[in-house]
């Protein structure tokens, strides 16, 4: 059957309204689709390439240059040196036998840094090989751009892997390696976009943290329902669907989870909520864990990795080391 052409930008606004941010989203999607492109047809997932390897995921830590002078300027005082080597005491792999390791439960797990990064990320790329992914396109580490960050994250993933899922993390979280591949088997049918879903004001003044400068685009006091930043993971079809749209074709917010929670939405993914991705503490169940609600990640990261790595209800594989 002969799918009817799809909705023209006109055709969305007097629908919607101009100020509707269903409309805005609709719009941002469409700057980069022919106008006849049916938005209602499922995408299709194209072959994998030949020579590519088949994993289950590949778990992109974001992790920035530590930058001396800006923490002198006033800037943020995240040492992205020091929570690297937190994690690579902690959950990332730091040996080879490691790396074998997560690689037999199909995870990939990759530091993901721009073109311009600290001497310990070369050197561990020198001693660890295939535990850095660096983006030659991305030179910004500010937060402003960690959207397009992301972006061309989700592009070489799924370049260099024959990927069924793409997972996001930040460099201050704590997370299980082989209770995330266990849930990774179980979201298949259950959605694209998956996280701890969550909405939140908007908030339209310059002096607050998380100001949007596109408050009054979105017609609303709350945010559209997306997925918490420290962690998510986008299905192949997702992050196909994503990045055959240029980055600079596409709606950037001020912040990037609201930003891929946009992209998501545009595209029609499915949504699916999994608080084990959003622990306040280790449990039978908890896949990841930072503090929330006070913080969306760790506090004091390099302190508390640590302690959490020696807690076997933070490390045991099915949480049979919790107890009741």
């Amino acid at each position: 059957m002969k799918l009817p052409p799809g909705p023209s930008r006109l055709q969305i606004v007097a629908i919607f309204g101009a100020a509707s941010w269903v409309a805005f989203f609709l719009l941002s999607a469409l700057r980069a689709r022919p106008l006849s492109a049916p938005m209602a047809q499922p995408l299709r997932v194209a072959p994998s390439a030949r020579g590519k390897e088949r994993v289950l995921a590949v778990v992109g830590v974001m992790t920035g240059r530590f930058d001396a002078q800006r923490v002198r300027d006033g800037g943020p005082k995240y040492d992205y040196v020091a929570r690297r080597a937190a994690l690579l005491h902690s959950w990332f792999p730091s040996t080879a036998g490691e790396v074998a390791r997560v690689r037999d439960m199909g995870l990939v797990i990759k530091f993901v840094v721009s073109r311009e990064h600290d001497a310990d990320v070369r050197a561990l790329a020198s001693e660890l090989p295939g535990s850095v992914m660096v983006l030659d396109e991305v030179e910004s580490e500010t937060y402003l751009d960690l959207p397009t960050k992301v972006h061309a994250f989700l592009a070489q993933a799924a370049r260099e892997y024959d990927v069924d899922w793409v997972v996001k993390a930040d460099d201050d979280i704590w997370l299980n390696p082989e209770r995330l591949a266990a849930a990774l088997k179980e979201w298949g049918a259950m959605g694209d976009y998956v996280g701890c879903m969550k909405t939140g004001p908007i908030f339209t003044s310059p002096d607050q943290r998380w100001y949007e400068p596109d408050h009054a685009l979105l017609g609303s006091k709350e945010y559209f329902r997306h997925a918490w930043g420290p962690i998510y993971a986008l299905q192949r079809r997702a992050v196909e669907a994503v990045t055959q749209i240029p980055a600079g074709s596409l709606r950037h917010f001020a912040n990037e989870d609201v930003t891929v929670g946009a992209w998501m939405l545009a595209l029609a993914m499915a949504h699916h909520h999994d608080p084990r991705l959003c622990s306040a503490h280790c449990s039978a169940t908890s896949v990841a864990v930072y503090d929330i609600p006070r913080s969306a990640g760790l506090l004091d990261p390099q302190a508390q990795l640590p302690v959490l790595a020696s807690d076997p209800c933070c490390t045991d594989a099915d949480g049979s080391s919790c107890g009741s």
